[in-house]
């Protein structure tokens, strides 16, 4: 055997023993299910598919009569309502409450699940509309989380589930999204995605740059007052700094990053508008008005590693940038009442079942009025 027959067979056996290893690699991994397949946003946030509509959301069947006067409720985890049993979810408290005041056929159905913004929920919609009618899509707003839900292309905290995400262009014009609803995030070869996962920068950080105006600097001393009971806020998850915080449409002097926020929030549910006036549907969005929410005016401290720095907030500011969201909408807003514990329990600050109840009580009288629904038409 020649010289060059030699290192031919060697290269030969070299090949065939990395390619057999590649093979049994890749069949570990994909029997142990690693890496976990990751896609692009999610739907219910929870594995019961008896309590799930068609579109995958939490909520009851798509099932609707011509005479039936047909609701989209749109949300986040509010609308998911986990502290709800399923017969008692919003969707279908607002269908009775309506359907009582109303005297006429009422369906209500759900498309919303925990940690959305309007950028998958104008995607619900998309999908929703495809195959479905409604008379009214209504959009229930959270917008200390709606901002930062909307801006990252990630959910919380740093580099969360990955999700399609918008985008302003330099002329402010909404582009996006980046990715498509329920695509692979990483290669279906699974050695190939550990691999892209291993190498992935931050998905947070580049967007940052690509897009978003500069960030918000704290302060670092302050002589006066200061309030440090910070509620469910009180902690280093919460990065006022980038954007992805809950005190965002709060803080003064105000954010430019908040700003682009709101901008881009704002032509989200311009979006959502335009598809439903297409599909010859009214489009109406409200806000629940909390007792403890927003945080009240004043300069708050906030821990940084073994430092202290310091934001001031306010009440005012919070509501200015709220009108902002909504110019030009069918808003409206919603007291919850605070003579009765309203929040699930002092770790879980979304509504509890009666709450809930209580709210949907008179959206729907709110609706009733607003819409022109009454019992006496013909």
């Amino acid at each position: 055997m020649t010289l060059k027959s030699k290192i031919l067979t060697i290269l030969l056996v070299n090949t065939a023993v990395v390619c057999l290893a590649l093979v049994l690699i890749e069949i570990y991994l994909v029997q142990t299910d690693q890496p976990p397949q990751v896609v692009w946003g999610w739907r219910d946030t929870a594995e019961r598919p008896n309590e799930q509509n068609q579109l995958g959301f939490r909520g009851q069947p798509i099932d609707y009569r011509n005479e039936d006067f047909v609701i989209l409720l749109v949300g986040d985890s509010q609308v998911q309502a986990e502290a709800c049993a399923y017969d008692v979810m919003p969707e279908k408290r607002l269908e009775y409450h309506l359907s009582e005041i109303t005297q006429k056929p009422i369906k209500v159905f759900s498309i919303g699940a925990a940690g959305y913004g309007q950028d998958q929920q104008l995607l619900g919609i998309k999908e929703y509309l495809a195959n479905n009618s409604a008379n009214l899509i209504l959009v229930w707003e959270t917008p200390e989380n709606d901002i930062w839900n909307n801006m990252f292309p990630t959910h919380w905290p740093t580099d969360g589930q990955p999700k399609p995400t918008f985008w302003l262009n330099k002329n402010g014009q909404l582009n996006g999204p980046n990715q498509p609803w329920g695509s692979s995030v990483y290669s279906s070869i699974r050695t190939i995605a550990l691999i892209e996962q291993y190498w992935q920068s931050s998905l947070d950080v580049s967007w940052e740059h690509q897009y978003f105006p500069p960030r918000y600097p704290l302060q670092d001393n302050y002589q006066g007052e200061v309030i440090t009971d910070w509620y469910i806020l009180d902690s280093a998850l919460e990065n006022i700094e980038n954007g992805k915080t809950h005190v965002g449409l709060s803080v003064i002097p105000a954010s430019e990053r908040i700003g682009y926020g709101i901008q881009l929030t704002h032509q989200l549910f311009q979006q959502m508008e335009q598809l439903a006036t297409n599909h010859l549907a009214q489009f109406w969005t409200f806000y629940v008005k909390r007792p403890d929410f927003p945080l009240k005016s004043g300069t708050y401290s906030v821990k940084r590693g073994s430092e202290t720095r310091f934001v001031q907030l306010s009440e005012e500011q919070y509501w200015q940038n709220l009108q902002k969201m909504n110019h030009q909408l069918n808003f409206f807003s919603i007291p919850v009442s605070s003579a009765t514990p309203f929040t699930v329990n002092s770790y879980d600050p979304h509504l509890n079942p009666a709450a809930v109840d209580q709210v949907m009580k008179e959206v729907a009288e709110v609706l009733a009025k607003r819409l022109l629904l009454s019992g006496n038409e013909s």
